[in-house]
């Protein structure tokens, strides 16, 4: 006879409900990766948050799904003020050419901060299935398994899922800004999008890989 696995207590469910929120942080984080590679036909070395920070690839991703949707960014950032912009740039793309709701889009200086790394792969997440779901391309985000992963990146994916900032990128990371970050009053404010009349739907996210 089968049996539900006993819990001797509440600590017990607080601890299987984080393993299990890593787990599939890790998991999503992994397949929105892949999907990037897959869309931009180039490989993404290092950190996923930390590539993603200047804003450069995540402007790319955008104009390969729909080519009108930024004019232009800046593809190599001098500075956090340049990265933020970037981010920007991507977020107002999300709701004008691709009906993402206000309310999903993640921080510009968060992004660069590294505090919204959590938001991040879920927005990516979201995008890949709702740009499937569009025709916009053919790839498709699930079904990239769920590979090992090293005791450092359980480790970071812990910290990214507990908000807190990553450390500073260095020089050698790709497509990242090296520069200090800004103090709070200097980073530009997030480019306020002007209101649809309706933001429709939030997307639908897809189960992790199962192993």
């Amino acid at each position: 006879m089968h049996r539900e696995p006993f819990i001797t207590n509440q600590k017990d469910i607080t601890i299987s409900r984080d393993e299990l929120r890593l787990r599939e942080f890790l998991a999503r984080q992994h397949q929105a990766k892949k999907w990037m590679e897959a869309v931009l036909n180039k490989r993404i070395d290092g950190e996923l948050h930390a590539v993603l920070r200047s804003g450069v690839l995540l402007c790319q991703l955008c104009q390969a799904l729909k080519p009108e949707s930024i004019a232009r960014f800046k593809e190599d950032p001098k500075n956090p003020f340049d990265s933020v912009e970037n981010v920007n740039a991507f977020n107002k793309a999300l709701v004008q050419f691709f009906e993402f709701p206000r309310s999903r889009l993640p921080r510009s200086a968060e992004v660069f901060s590294g505090q919204a790394s959590v938001r991040l792969v879920d927005v990516v997440y979201d995008l890949a299935v709702m740009a499937r779901d569009k025709g916009l391309t053919h790839h498709n985000i699930e079904g990239t398994g769920f590979p090992t992963f090293s005791a450092a990146e359980i480790a970071l994916a812990r910290q990214q899922l507990s908000g807190v900032p990553m450390p500073q990128a260095s020089a050698s990371d790709s497509n990242s800004a090296s520069a200090p970050l800004p103090a709070k009053s200097a980073v530009p404010k997030p480019e306020r999008v002007a209101p649809h009349a309706e933001d429709g739907p939030e997307p639908l996210r897809g189960a992790p890989a199962q192993t």
